[in-house]
């Protein structure tokens, strides 16, 4: 159930389903949709026509595809145009995500790539538009098995808006900590180094960390959309091998500082490494005080790299 960000125009890819954001009247008025019945043509404006006023908010349809598109179906959802955030709009925006996960699964589609929905001509504010898109759709993948591979594409350079003063940082640290190494250092150490200098064992350093914050399992587990069954296999000691994700998503969950992190990675044989964005990104997050999984993940996607989830 592969999950990928990248900066592209969406009708450009070749999918199973391509995600489109409209409205009731199925029309086209501008944007991606407009650009969708462009490349459509005819044939596909008269199945759309066919589905004036049955959309509903948060609600997903489907039409197949027609001329230049290339995917077999798209799937039209009517998302909502931002008021203040408090008129129900995150709540009708989530389910556009979810109905048409839903609809593609149905369809036995494989691929489906979104659209950052209603961040364009509905003036949803993108950084809560992505941040709403991340957490809807790993929600599903990982609540409902979802076995889709989906791709959101960000056009028009939404990501490079997103908290544009902290990115003029945070590329200033990136170029003067991000080495591309003919030898880089390895993310993995030995097992003679890892069974040598370990004095607490992954699991048993994180339930220390969890006990001294008095954080239960759920309240660990349930913001990641984690399953209790998996999470039980970490803090019992029966993953042999944490991924790197899975670990900073804890850690970042927990609101571990750096110091903190660091050292629940080393448990696992695992270290920040100067030549991988990634690690330089949330190294320099967790030094400048940044512990929200939302703003970390702001920063990763601004930055082309992919947001950690479990």
């Amino acid at each position: 159930m592969p999950f990928r960000i990248i900066k592209k125009d969406i009708t450009t890819l070749t999918v199973d389903a391509l995600v489109n954001s409209t409205n009731s009247d199925m029309y086209g008025y501008a944007g991606v949709d407009k650009l969708i019945h462009e490349l459509g043509g005819e044939e596909f404006d008269r199945d759309c026509a066919e589905l004036k006023g049955k959309l509903r908010f948060g609600e997903a349809l489907y039409t197949k595809a027609y001329g230049a598109l290339k995917c077999k179906y798209v799937i039209h959802t009517y998302g909502p145009t931002y008021i203040n955030g408090l008129e129900g709009e995150p709540v009708i925006l989530r389910s556009c995500y979810r109905e048409s996960l839903r609809l593609a699964a149905s369809l036995g589609c494989r691929t489906v790539a979104f659209p950052l929905i209603c961040a364009g001509t509905l003036a949803y504010p993108i950084e809560e538009a992505l941040g709403i898109a991340i957490s809807a759709i790993n929600e599903y993948l990982n609540l409902e098995n979802g076995k889709l591979d989906v791709t959101l594409a960000i056009y028009f350079g939404s990501s490079d808006r997103v908290s544009e003063s902290l990115l003029k940082d945070l590329d200033r640290y990136i170029a003067d900590n991000f080495f591309s190494s003919k030898a880089p250092e390895e993310e993995k150490k030995s097992l003679d180094q890892v069974l040598a200098g370990k004095k607490e064992k992954f699991h048993e350093m994180l339930r220390r960390l969890m006990d001294e914050r008095g954080l239960s399992d759920p309240e660990v587990y349930h913001p990641l959309y984690m399953s209790p069954k998996t999470f039980n296999k970490i803090i019992n000691g029966n993953v042999k091998q944490p991924k790197k994700n899975t670990i900073y998503a804890i850690a970042i969950t927990m609101k571990l500082s750096y110091e903190e992190t660091k050292a629940l990675m080393e448990s696992a044989g695992l270290t920040f490494s100067s030549s991988n964005r990634q690690d330089i990104i949330i190294a320099y997050c967790l030094q400048n005080g940044i512990r929200s999984l939302y703003d970390i993940n702001m920063q990763l996607v601004g930055h082309e790299e992919e947001p950690v989830c479990c």
